[in-house]
């Protein structure tokens, strides 16, 4: 026969099952492996294939088999009747042990008649059972995670390419949507515009992502937004996965929503227990504690700056005797209503106003020099007497007055925060020794000449050239000095008012007088120099007026004089036209 050759040789070499099959579907060769595979399903090894029928041998091996096995011997009829010249399907064969063995069964022409119809055919089985074996177990396992997926009570989310591709249920009942909602959407519509920390959501979402496919896996705390439009927040896992081939993102969520507000809550609850900590309970301004802990603190700033600090100490004067004589209810109201103008007095961001003990309060100014922090103990000395509370029986005036320690320095490694405290508390003694309702400094500028000093001190580099007008200038040094003066020994109202009038006068007859040599000598910014004459004058007038109706304190006044008047315009601004005064000499 024509398989008694090389091709027999060949195919008997090969693992597959081969059968050769006439039009009538007798068996002309079968090769090795049919062989071997025929014994080990019982029959023996002498049994002859040769001549018996492939469709009566298939009919009988498959009867206790499904339709994927008489399909195979489907196919071998549809190529042997020419129907088609090739068949390929997979099946499977119950075996005598109960077990089923797979096979991949093809069919095709291989020798046609002359009228071109099917002569012979090979079929060849191969068997696939452990790769069948495998996909099931594949399976199998794709639907235990798959129903792990979809039933977890964790949101579970995957991106490919920045697009949800798939969500279980859980996401869609914590976004209160349904999935079709969030599959084929970027994780954009899920996001405020910004999170907590005030970055944008987009631009940091990025960044967690490229960590996750970078790292492998990326945990950290988000807010998100349902489709509702709910803002909730997540714990959030990013995991790098393969999926189909492609890079993609295994994201988890646990909802943390109640975390964060009970977090929330309890950091607010926190803040307000750490305040009442650093809160005098009666007079609601700083206590001891925050006191010490922000003079600590700004001693040490001051030393890095080398900026002047600045400390006030007072005291009420003769407070026992009023404890005693209008009861204890009656002090509680003074010391709240005292605390009250401190607090009102000392209302730049970085000051500290606090009860220091008993009827004692202390103010921290950083970075104020020894005039702003007179300006200030003279606002709440002064202050403190408006109040008109009645004190019958204190030695100095018919109400409550306040006697104060003023200590300003430049801080040194060499002491500590605790010098400074002890120094003002000296000053406050000696005020108190001095007569009480008084304020009592440390001079540290007696030998400087500078307007932002609290004396001021003319020096010759000041003159202008024109002897009239240096005149004036050095004038209104010596009566802003006066009032100075008056402010700080506590002068009377009438008393500063009278200084106030006279300094009001001078101003306005150097500024006529001055307007006057100026268009001698031809100076070309007249106009503009007159014109902040006329602002400074209408601000002068103002702040007198306002004065006198208490609705301003006379420290007010003299820092207007020493910054705008004399350390802005007459140092400064006036100088613009000393060149003018110096050619018409």
């Amino acid at each position: 026969m024509i398989f008694q050759s090389i091709h027999t040789v060949i195919l008997d070499s090969i693992d597959d099952h081969i059968a050769v099959i006439d039009p009538l579907g007798t068996i002309v060769y079968v090769n090795n492996a049919w062989k071997n595979f025929s014994v080990e399903n019982g029959l023996g090894l002498d049994y002859d294939w040769m001549g018996k029928n492939y469709f009566e041998h298939c009919d009988s091996s498959t009867a206790g088999s499904d339709e994927l096995t008489a399909r195979a011997a489907h196919g071998i009829r549809e190529v042997l009747a020419g129907r088609c010249d090739s068949f390929v399907c997979e099946y499977r064969i119950k075996r005598n042990d109960g077990r089923y063995t797979w096979f991949l069964g093809r069919g095709m022409v291989i020798e046609r008649s002359d009228d071109g119809s099917p002569y012979r055919i090979i079929g060849t089985h191969t068997d696939i059972s452990e790769r069948k074996q495998t996909e099931d177990l594949l399976r199998r396992s794709e639907e235990k995670h798959r129903i792990l997926f979809m039933d977890s009570p964790d949101a579970y989310l995957i991106l490919i390419d920045g697009i949800f591709v798939d969500c279980n249920k859980a996401a869609a009942v914590m976004l209160h949507g349904e999935r079709s909602m969030i599959l084929g959407y970027p994780p954009e519509i899920l996001s405020p515009d910004f999170q907590p920390d005030g970055r944008k959501s987009s631009e940091s979402a990025e960044e967690r992502i490229t960590e996750a496919l970078q790292a492998g896996n990326n945990t950290f705390e988000w807010l998100h937004r349902r489709l509702d439009g709910e803002n909730f927040y997540v714990e959030v896992s990013l995991a790098a996965i393969e999926l189909d081939g492609k890079q993609a993102l295994f994201v988890a969520w646990r909802e943390i929503t109640g975390r964060k507000k009970v977090e929330a809550e309890l950091k607010e609850t926190h803040h307000k227990l750490e305040t009442l900590s650093m809160t005098d309970g009666l007079t609601c301004i700083s206590n001891r504690r925050r006191f010490d802990q922000v003079l600590t603190q700004e001693y040490g700033r001051h030393i890095r700056s080398g900026k002047e600090l600045s400390l006030i100490l007072l005291d009420i004067d003769y407070f026992k005797r009023f404890n005693d004589h209008y009861g204890h209810v009656s002090g509680d109201k003074c010391l709240q209503q005292i605390a009250g103008v401190i607090g009102k007095s000392v209302a730049r961001l970085g000051d500290l106003a606090a009860r220091y003990g008993g009827e004692e309060f202390a103010c921290i100014l950083p970075d104020t020099d020894q005039h702003g922090a007179l300006l200030i103990a003279e606002r709440i000395r002064q202050g403190i007497i408006n109040l008109a509370i009645p004190h019958e029986w204190s030695d100095i005036a018919d109400c409550v007055t306040a006697s104060l320690g003023v200590i300003t320095l430049t801080c040194h490694k060499e002491e500590s925060a605790s010098e400074i405290v002890a120094r003002a508390d000296e000053l406050l003694y000696k005020a108190k020794d001095l007569g009480r309702n008084r304020i009592e400094y440390n001079d540290v500028y007696s030998d400087q000449l500078d307007v932002t000093l609290v004396r001021l001190v003319w020096q010759e580099s000041f003159a202008l050239g024109n002897e009239l007008i240096d005149d004036q200038h050095k004038t209104l040094f010596l009566n802003s000095n006066k009032l100075l003066h008056a402010i700080i020994e506590s002068g009377t109202k009438d008393e500063i008012s009278k200084i106030i009038s006279h300094l009001l006068d001078d101003i306005a007859k150097h500024f006529i007088d001055e307007e006057k040599i100026l268009e001698s000598v031809g100076y070309p910014l007249l106009i503009q120099h007159a014109i902040e004459h006329k602002k400074l004058k209408k601000r002068a007038l103002e702040l007198a007026e306002d004065f006198n109706s208490n609705e301003i304190h006379v420290g007010d006044i003299f820092e207007f004089l020493a910054y705008e008047v004399i350390k802005k315009h007459m140092l400064e601004y006036d100088r613009e036209y000393s060149a003018y005064i110096s050619a018409a000499v």
